[in-house]
């Protein structure tokens, strides 16, 4: 694994780690800081996205509207 110079959440400062699962370890990085955890693993996740969001969507526009639509209907409406 590369040594990275900051933490990419915080910039603080970042140590090599040695991270331990069921029988298996892998070596990552520990902010000291802000505390967030980097490995190969997390790494691979993150760049690989294979569950897409409803936030990754366009945000629909509830207030949009045409005001043509709106001027042109209200010149073909009989007066009352």
């Amino acid at each position: 694994m590369e040594p990275l110079t900051g933490c990419t959440r915080c910039g603080g400062l970042i140590i090599p780690e040695a991270f331990r699962d069921v029988g298996l370890f892998s070596l990552g990085w520990h902010c000291l800081l802000c505390g967030e955890i980097v490995d190969g693993v997390i790494l691979r996740n993150r760049t690989v996205s294979s569950i897409t969001s409803p936030m990754d969507e366009e945000p629909f526009d509830w207030e949009q509207r045409s005001d043509a639509d709106e001027y042109e209907n209200e010149e073909t409406a009989e007066p009352l």
